[in-house]
């Protein structure tokens, strides 16, 4: 009867996980935006489209996602018809079917936007102001390459309140937009061509070409197994062979 060590010298299955952490990448989290900005109002003036229940009117912009979007924040620019009041946005994001507007995909009534004044006024001489929404997380999410419309329809003109708003034009996009009157119709009218009207959609989307770096506290908690590990490995393990 001898004794003898049965542990074989190898490469320790800490260290095979360490190396793969510290080596391996995942795609990284970056803002981007999809963006119909305001026109800037020189040498044409600032137009705009009436989008307000109060005055029966609901409007919509075309848009493509240029990735795959978490939706952060929606921002667009407006004017009112009159002394501006307290607003009552809904913001409506919709499907596209076949160049018109589908179904419904996200829905924020009474949506707590921002207003702040732009400096610059619309065709008929009434200040221009931008108006941004921060959307819960995954509250929206977009596709890359698909279209959708957006809707930011308020609700100004109602009561004893004759202030109506109208969304401002955008320098850029396809020419497309849409309206209906709820009152009347629930169909929506493509009108194109058309002027194109102002906003901006941030989020997040991953970028392939960045990489993420492990978590160096992740690989401190690998160090006392690795310890151990090695600590057994020097110091062997005997057993008893009886051949």
């Amino acid at each position: 009867m001898e004794f003898s060590k049965s542990i074989k010298s190898k490469f320790p299955w800490f260290l095979a996980v360490a190396a793969s952490l510290a080596l391996s990448s995942a795609n990284a989290a970056v803002v981007t935006s999809i963006t119909q900005p305001l026109l800037t109002p020189s040498p044409d003036a600032i137009d705009s489209y009436l989008d307000d229940l109060g005055g029966g009117i609901e409007t919509a912009e075309s848009l493509t996602a240029t990735a795959d979007i978490d939706v952060l924040n929606i921002s667009w620019w407006g004017s009112y018809d009159g002394t501006p009041s307290t607003d009552d946005f809904i913001v409506r994001v919709f499907a596209d079917a076949a160049g018109s507007v589908g179904g419904l995909l996200y829905e924020l009534a009474s949506a707590p936007a921002m207003r702040s004044l732009t400096g610059v006024q619309d065709i008929f001489g009434e200040d221009v102001y931008a108006y941004s929404l921060d959307l819960a997380n995954g509250a929206l999410a977009l596709e890359d390459g698909l279209s959708y419309w957006l809707s930011v329809v308020n609700v100004s003109n109602t009561g004893n309140n004759p202030v109506g708003w109208y969304w401002a034009e955008s320098s850029v996009g396809d020419g497309a937009n849409a309206y209906r009157e709820p009152a009347l119709s629930p169909d929506w009218i493509v009108d194109s061509p058309s002027i194109d009207l102002a906003y901006e959609i941030t989020g997040v989307a991953d970028d392939p070409d960045a990489v993420v770096p492990v978590p160096s506290t992740l690989l401190i908690m690998l160090l006392p197994l690795g310890a151990l590990a090695m600590d057994r490995m020097r110091r062997g393990v005997r057993a008893i062979d009886f051949a």
